[in-house]
Formats: structure tokens, C-alpha cells, sequence
């Protein structure tokens, strides 16, 4: 099992170190509330929203920020700890060309999955289709 996946880390780690050599490298994330850092606090029609006064406690200014935790969500932790600039929420209205090109961009929607019933009870997030 371990040589099958043999190839998909390879391809990856040439992937980053081409990456650092040729530039500025940022990052994409896709996933659910794991990874969401706001998305559905733009989504009118969302139940699935992280605008509570302890989303985002011990996060900047202490205020709600969109992210399903009192902080810093896994994707946030590894981007800080290789150095990456943090990326804006997809659906942030401020995001432009320039500002994918420097920070990336964060697709994840709190309540998202593989299927698309499964956010059925949530009103609406950001789907794959």
C-alpha cells in the first residue's frame, strides 16, 4: 500500500519545490467548516455561519471572523508554518486578481461534503457543480 502512494508524494514535493523556485507560491484550499475561514457569512441564504461572538475569540481582534473555531483552522496553521500568506474567503467581495496572485484563495463552505445532500440542512453553501 505504501508504493502506491509512493508516486502521488513524489509528484507533490516536486510540485512545492518547483513551486518555490520559480516564484511566489500561495495557496487554494477546498474543504468544509474545517477550512472555512467566511464564505458562508456571504451566503444570504446559509444557516451554516460562523458569526457568533466565540468564532474567532482568540483570532485578531477577537471578533467573529468567519472561521468554525475560536482561532486558527489546520489550513491556517500550516500555510504560518511554512511562511505562506493567509488566503481571503472566495467569496469576499475586496478579493481581486492581485490579491489571488500574493495570497491564493479559500474555497471551503462550512457543512460541505463529497455529495451535495450533504449540506441539505444548511440552506446553502458553495457547491462543486
Amino acid at each position: 500500500m505504501g508504493c502506491e502512494r509512493t508516486p502521488l508524494a513524489v509528484a507533490l514535493a516536486l510540485a512545492l519545490l518547483l513551486g518555490l523556485a520559480h516564484g511566489d507560491v500561495v495557496q487554494f484550499i477546498f474543504g468544509d467548516s474545517l477550512s472555512d475561514v467566511g464564505n458562508n457569512n456571504y451566503l444570504t441564504k446559509s444557516l451554516a455561519r460562523a458569526a457568533l461572538p466565540w468564532y474567532g475569540i482568540d483570532f485578531g481582534s477577537g471578533m467573529p471572523n468567519g472561521r468554525f473555531c475560536n482561532g486558527r483552522t489546520v489550513a491556517d496553521i500550516i500555510g504560518d508554518k511554512m511562511g505562506l500568506p493567509r488566503p481571503p474567503a472566495f467569496l469576499d467581495p475586496s478579493v481581486d486578481e492581485t490579491v489571488i496572485a500574493k495570497s491564493g484563495l479559500n474555497y471551503a463552505s462550512g457543512g460541505g461534503g463529497i455529495l451535495n445532500e450533504t449540506s441539505s440542512l444548511f440552506g446553502s453553501i458553495i457547491s462543486s457543480d
